[in-house]
Protein backbone atom coordinates (compact mmCIF):
# COMPACT_ATOMS: atom_id res chain seq x y z
CA UNK A 1 0.00 0.00 0.00
CA UNK A 2 1.51 3.22 -0.94
CA UNK A 3 1.80 6.38 1.80
CA UNK A 4 -0.50 9.18 1.52
CA UNK A 5 1.31 12.28 1.81
CA UNK A 6 0.04 15.63 3.32
CA UNK A 7 1.23 18.42 1.02
CA UNK A 8 2.24 21.74 2.60
CA UNK A 9 0.20 24.65 0.13
CA UNK A 10 2.95 27.48 -0.87
CA UNK A 11 2.89 30.55 -2.06
CA UNK A 12 2.33 30.35 -6.42
CA UNK A 13 5.75 31.72 -7.85
CA UNK A 14 4.43 33.44 -10.90
CA UNK A 15 0.46 34.08 -9.64
CA UNK A 16 1.32 37.64 -7.80
CA UNK A 17 3.42 38.23 -10.70
CA UNK A 18 2.18 41.27 -12.79
CA UNK A 19 1.22 40.63 -16.47
CA UNK A 20 1.68 42.81 -19.74
CA UNK A 21 -1.44 42.69 -21.88
CA UNK A 22 -2.17 44.10 -25.73
CA UNK A 23 -5.77 45.08 -26.24
CA UNK A 24 -7.71 45.36 -29.80
CA UNK A 25 -6.63 43.57 -33.39
CA UNK A 26 -8.77 42.92 -35.89
CA UNK A 27 -9.11 41.51 -39.50
CA UNK A 28 -11.31 42.06 -42.54
CA UNK A 29 -11.62 40.31 -45.44
CA UNK A 30 -11.70 42.05 -48.69
CA UNK A 31 -10.98 42.33 -52.91
CA UNK A 32 -13.01 38.74 -53.41
CA UNK A 33 -11.54 37.30 -50.82
CA UNK A 34 -7.79 38.43 -52.42
CA UNK A 35 -6.85 40.10 -49.61
CA UNK A 36 -6.77 40.60 -45.76
CA UNK A 37 -6.63 43.74 -43.88
CA UNK A 38 -5.11 43.91 -40.27
CA UNK A 39 -5.40 46.22 -37.94
CA UNK A 40 -4.08 46.30 -34.17
CA UNK A 41 -3.22 49.03 -31.64
CA UNK A 42 0.56 48.86 -30.32
CA UNK A 43 -0.36 49.68 -26.65
CA UNK A 44 1.26 47.10 -24.00
CA UNK A 45 -0.56 47.78 -20.35
CA UNK A 46 1.86 46.04 -17.37
CA UNK A 47 -0.28 45.25 -14.32
CA UNK A 48 -2.97 47.61 -13.52
CA UNK A 49 -1.28 50.89 -13.69
CA UNK A 50 1.46 51.21 -16.16
CA UNK A 51 1.45 51.04 -20.13
CA UNK A 52 3.23 51.91 -23.12
CA UNK A 53 2.19 52.75 -26.51
CA UNK A 54 4.16 51.76 -29.73
CA UNK A 55 5.46 49.09 -27.99
CA UNK A 56 3.48 46.16 -29.06
CA UNK A 57 4.08 44.01 -32.52
CA UNK A 58 0.47 41.94 -32.19
CA UNK A 59 0.98 40.21 -35.99
CA UNK A 60 3.80 37.68 -36.24
CA UNK A 61 4.19 35.30 -39.54
CA UNK A 62 4.24 31.61 -38.17
CA UNK A 63 4.24 29.73 -41.59
CA UNK A 64 4.01 31.21 -45.23
CA UNK A 65 0.71 32.71 -46.10
CA UNK A 66 -0.25 32.32 -42.36
CA UNK A 67 0.03 34.69 -38.83
CA UNK A 68 -1.20 35.61 -35.80
CA UNK A 69 -2.53 38.42 -34.05
CA UNK A 70 -2.65 38.75 -30.32
CA UNK A 71 -4.53 40.41 -27.67
CA UNK A 72 -4.16 39.59 -23.93
CA UNK A 73 -1.57 38.58 -22.10
CA UNK A 74 1.88 38.82 -23.59
CA UNK A 75 3.57 36.36 -21.02
CA UNK A 76 2.56 33.52 -22.97
CA UNK A 77 1.97 34.77 -26.64
CA UNK A 78 6.06 34.75 -27.50
CA UNK A 79 5.99 30.81 -26.24
CA UNK A 80 2.76 30.14 -27.68
CA UNK A 81 4.21 31.26 -31.07
CA UNK A 82 7.32 29.95 -31.62
CA UNK A 83 5.84 26.51 -30.80
CA UNK A 84 3.09 27.17 -33.40
CA UNK A 85 5.71 28.22 -36.08
CA UNK A 86 7.69 24.88 -35.29
CA UNK A 87 4.94 22.87 -35.46
CA UNK A 88 4.82 24.38 -39.19
CA UNK A 89 8.22 24.35 -40.08
CA UNK A 90 7.89 21.37 -42.12
CA UNK A 91 4.63 22.04 -44.02
CA UNK A 92 5.77 23.93 -47.11
CA UNK A 93 1.70 24.74 -47.63
CA UNK A 94 -0.08 24.52 -44.62
CA UNK A 95 -3.84 24.04 -44.77
CA UNK A 96 -6.31 25.84 -42.32
CA UNK A 97 -6.70 22.72 -40.38
CA UNK A 98 -3.14 22.05 -39.65
CA UNK A 99 -2.48 26.15 -38.88
CA UNK A 100 -5.37 25.72 -37.14
CA UNK A 101 -4.18 22.95 -35.46
CA UNK A 102 -1.05 23.98 -34.73
CA UNK A 103 -1.45 27.38 -32.71
CA UNK A 104 -4.82 25.15 -30.72
CA UNK A 105 -2.52 22.35 -29.56
CA UNK A 106 0.17 25.32 -28.67
CA UNK A 107 -1.93 27.10 -26.34
CA UNK A 108 -2.82 23.47 -24.81
CA UNK A 109 0.80 22.64 -23.98
CA UNK A 110 0.86 26.11 -22.91
CA UNK A 111 -1.49 26.11 -20.40
CA UNK A 112 0.30 22.65 -19.42
CA UNK A 113 3.48 24.36 -18.63
CA UNK A 114 2.02 26.61 -16.75
CA UNK A 115 -0.07 24.41 -14.62
CA UNK A 116 3.19 22.30 -13.69
CA UNK A 117 5.23 25.48 -13.29
CA UNK A 118 2.30 27.49 -11.28
CA UNK A 119 0.79 24.79 -8.65
CA UNK A 120 2.75 21.16 -9.47
CA UNK A 121 6.66 21.61 -10.17
CA UNK A 122 7.01 22.71 -6.41
CA UNK A 123 5.80 19.50 -5.24
CA UNK A 124 8.05 17.65 -7.89
CA UNK A 125 4.94 16.51 -9.89
CA UNK A 126 3.69 17.03 -13.71
CA UNK A 127 0.23 17.57 -14.63
CA UNK A 128 0.64 13.81 -16.24
CA UNK A 129 1.79 12.80 -12.59
CA UNK A 130 -0.98 14.20 -10.98
CA UNK A 131 -4.07 12.78 -13.56
CA UNK A 132 -2.14 9.33 -13.45
CA UNK A 133 -1.38 8.74 -9.74
CA UNK A 134 -2.57 12.12 -7.67
CA UNK A 135 -5.70 10.01 -6.04
CA UNK A 136 -3.32 7.42 -4.43
CA UNK A 137 -0.79 9.48 -3.55
CA UNK A 138 -2.33 12.42 -2.13
CA UNK A 139 -4.79 13.09 0.81
CA UNK A 140 -8.20 13.77 -0.46
CA UNK A 141 -8.02 17.00 0.91
CA UNK A 142 -4.67 18.02 -0.74
CA UNK A 143 -5.91 16.48 -4.17
CA UNK A 144 -9.22 18.56 -4.14
CA UNK A 145 -7.13 22.20 -3.11
CA UNK A 146 -4.74 20.97 -6.33
CA UNK A 147 -7.49 20.58 -8.23
CA UNK A 148 -8.87 24.02 -7.09
CA UNK A 149 -5.43 25.50 -8.10
CA UNK A 150 -5.07 23.90 -11.30
CA UNK A 151 -8.61 25.36 -12.73
CA UNK A 152 -7.42 28.69 -12.07
CA UNK A 153 -4.43 28.79 -14.11
CA UNK A 154 -5.48 30.65 -17.60
CA UNK A 155 -3.54 31.19 -20.58
CA UNK A 156 -4.70 34.76 -21.16
CA UNK A 157 -4.11 35.53 -24.63
CA UNK A 158 -6.29 35.94 -27.82
CA UNK A 159 -5.20 34.94 -31.48
CA UNK A 160 -7.04 35.65 -34.63
CA UNK A 161 -5.19 33.30 -37.07
CA UNK A 162 -5.54 34.84 -40.51
CA UNK A 163 -3.58 33.93 -43.93
CA UNK A 164 -5.15 32.14 -47.24
CA UNK A 165 -5.29 28.41 -48.26
CA UNK A 166 -5.31 29.62 -51.85
CA UNK A 167 -5.40 32.90 -53.68
CA UNK A 168 -8.80 33.26 -53.35
CA UNK A 169 -9.37 30.92 -50.18
CA UNK A 170 -8.65 34.02 -47.24
CA UNK A 171 -9.24 32.41 -43.64
CA UNK A 172 -9.96 34.43 -39.85
CA UNK A 173 -9.81 31.99 -37.24
CA UNK A 174 -9.92 32.77 -33.37
CA UNK A 175 -8.23 30.77 -31.33
CA UNK A 176 -7.25 30.81 -27.33
CA UNK A 177 -7.10 27.41 -25.84
CA UNK A 178 -9.39 27.68 -23.96
CA UNK A 179 -12.49 26.48 -26.39
CA UNK A 180 -12.56 25.13 -29.76
CA UNK A 181 -11.28 27.09 -33.06
CA UNK A 182 -13.74 29.58 -34.50
CA UNK A 183 -14.18 30.67 -38.40
CA UNK A 184 -15.35 34.20 -39.58
CA UNK A 185 -13.85 34.09 -42.65
CA UNK A 186 -17.03 33.54 -43.89
CA UNK A 187 -18.55 36.56 -41.87
CA UNK A 188 -15.82 38.18 -43.17
CA UNK A 189 -14.49 39.93 -40.08
CA UNK A 190 -13.65 39.80 -36.58
CA UNK A 191 -12.24 41.50 -34.17
CA UNK A 192 -10.96 40.70 -30.33
CA UNK A 193 -9.62 42.43 -27.44
CA UNK A 194 -10.62 45.13 -24.49
CA UNK A 195 -11.35 46.82 -27.70
CA UNK A 196 -13.83 44.10 -29.22
CA UNK A 197 -17.07 44.91 -28.49
CA UNK A 198 -16.76 48.77 -30.20
CA UNK A 199 -14.67 47.75 -32.97
CA UNK A 200 -17.49 44.65 -33.78
CA UNK A 201 -20.17 46.65 -33.55
CA UNK A 202 -18.71 49.53 -35.84
CA UNK A 203 -17.88 46.53 -38.73
CA UNK A 204 -21.03 45.57 -38.34
CA UNK A 205 -22.59 48.70 -38.75
CA UNK A 206 -20.02 49.02 -42.10
CA UNK A 207 -20.68 45.83 -43.05
CA UNK A 208 -25.21 46.56 -42.88
CA UNK A 209 -24.54 49.91 -44.67
CA UNK A 210 -22.85 48.35 -47.77
CA UNK A 211 -19.68 50.12 -46.98
CA UNK A 212 -17.26 47.08 -46.96
CA UNK A 213 -17.63 43.32 -47.87
CA UNK A 214 -15.41 40.03 -48.89
CA UNK A 215 -16.25 41.91 -52.46
CA UNK A 216 -15.26 45.29 -51.58
CA UNK A 217 -11.98 47.23 -52.01
CA UNK A 218 -9.45 47.20 -49.60
CA UNK A 219 -9.30 50.61 -49.59
CA UNK A 220 -12.95 50.59 -48.34
CA UNK A 221 -11.71 47.43 -45.81
CA UNK A 222 -9.02 49.92 -44.58
CA UNK A 223 -11.24 52.92 -44.12
CA UNK A 224 -13.85 50.91 -42.11
CA UNK A 225 -10.92 48.69 -40.19
CA UNK A 226 -9.31 51.75 -39.24
CA UNK A 227 -12.93 53.28 -38.39
CA UNK A 228 -13.73 50.60 -36.36
CA UNK A 229 -10.08 50.43 -34.32
CA UNK A 230 -10.63 54.34 -33.80
CA UNK A 231 -14.02 53.73 -31.84
CA UNK A 232 -12.19 51.02 -29.46
CA UNK A 233 -9.80 53.82 -28.78
CA UNK A 234 -12.73 54.34 -26.16
CA UNK A 235 -12.24 51.42 -24.20
CA UNK A 236 -9.81 50.30 -21.53
CA UNK A 237 -6.22 49.94 -22.66
CA UNK A 238 -6.56 50.56 -26.15
CA UNK A 239 -3.41 52.35 -27.59
CA UNK A 240 -3.87 55.44 -30.08
CA UNK A 241 -1.22 54.29 -32.54
CA UNK A 242 -1.70 51.54 -34.80
CA UNK A 243 -0.26 49.00 -37.03
CA UNK A 244 -2.07 48.02 -40.47
CA UNK A 245 -0.83 45.45 -42.92
CA UNK A 246 -2.66 44.10 -46.12
CA UNK A 247 -1.87 40.55 -47.13
CA UNK A 248 -2.53 38.65 -49.94
CA UNK A 249 -1.70 35.35 -51.24
CA UNK A 250 1.97 34.47 -52.26
CA UNK A 251 2.46 38.72 -52.11
CA UNK A 252 4.91 40.70 -50.44
CA UNK A 253 2.71 42.64 -47.43
CA UNK A 254 1.54 46.20 -47.92
CA UNK A 255 1.83 48.42 -45.08
CA UNK A 256 0.64 52.00 -44.08
CA UNK A 257 2.71 53.72 -41.38
CA UNK A 258 1.56 54.78 -37.91
CA UNK A 259 2.93 58.00 -39.05
CA UNK A 260 0.71 58.45 -41.79
CA UNK A 261 -2.26 56.71 -40.29
CA UNK A 262 -2.40 59.71 -37.56
CA UNK A 263 -1.21 62.46 -40.12
CA UNK A 264 -3.88 61.27 -43.02
CA UNK A 265 -6.77 58.76 -42.24
CA UNK A 266 -6.95 59.35 -38.56
CA UNK A 267 -7.71 63.57 -39.96
CA UNK A 268 -10.02 62.58 -43.16
CA UNK A 269 -11.61 60.15 -40.31
CA UNK A 270 -11.66 62.98 -37.86
CA UNK A 271 -13.54 65.40 -40.22
CA UNK A 272 -15.99 62.84 -42.05
CA UNK A 273 -16.77 60.50 -39.35
CA UNK A 274 -17.11 56.67 -39.87
CA UNK A 275 -20.37 56.64 -41.73
CA UNK A 276 -19.18 56.50 -44.97
CA UNK A 277 -16.08 55.69 -46.96
CA UNK A 278 -14.51 59.38 -48.01
CA UNK A 279 -14.27 59.46 -51.68
CA UNK A 280 -10.77 60.56 -51.31
CA UNK A 281 -9.59 57.66 -49.12
CA UNK A 282 -9.49 55.86 -52.65
CA UNK A 283 -6.89 57.96 -54.30
CA UNK A 284 -4.82 58.56 -50.88
CA UNK A 285 -4.40 54.83 -49.40
CA UNK A 286 -2.18 53.91 -52.56
CA UNK A 287 -0.20 56.90 -52.68
CA UNK A 288 0.68 56.16 -48.70
CA UNK A 289 0.89 52.22 -48.65
CA UNK A 290 4.72 50.58 -48.87
CA UNK A 291 6.10 47.21 -49.12
CA UNK A 292 8.91 45.72 -47.32
CA UNK A 293 11.51 46.03 -50.43
CA UNK A 294 10.74 50.28 -51.03
CA UNK A 295 11.45 50.86 -47.30
CA UNK A 296 14.70 52.67 -47.35
CA UNK A 297 14.39 53.97 -51.13
CA UNK A 298 13.00 57.33 -52.18
CA UNK A 299 9.59 56.55 -52.93
CA UNK A 300 9.45 54.40 -49.81
CA UNK A 301 10.35 56.94 -47.43
CA UNK A 302 7.87 59.30 -49.11
CA UNK A 303 4.86 56.53 -48.61
CA UNK A 304 6.47 56.26 -44.86
CA UNK A 305 6.86 59.62 -43.92
CA UNK A 306 5.19 62.10 -45.75
CA UNK A 307 7.95 63.54 -46.95
CA UNK A 308 11.80 62.15 -47.64
CA UNK A 309 14.67 62.21 -44.88
CA UNK A 310 15.71 65.46 -46.53
CA UNK A 311 12.04 67.50 -46.53
CA UNK A 312 11.66 66.51 -43.20
CA UNK A 313 14.92 67.97 -41.88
Amino acid sequence: MQRRVRLRKLPHPIAARSRCRVTVCIAVVCENGKKLVAVSDMKVTFGGMHSADEVGQKNTPISANWCVLQSGDLVDAPNIIEDATARLSSLPSATTAQATAALHDACLERHKRQIDAQVLARYGLTLADFLQHGKERLTEHMFDQLCDEISGVKVATDFLLIGFEGPEAPRIVWVNGDKAPARYDQIGFCAIGSGDFAAQAALAFHADRGNMGANFSWTDAVYCACDAKFRSEYASDVGKQTHLAIYEYDKETLMISPLRIDQDLRTIWEKHGGHRVPSSIAKLLPEITYSPSQFGTQDGWQRFLGKTPTERE
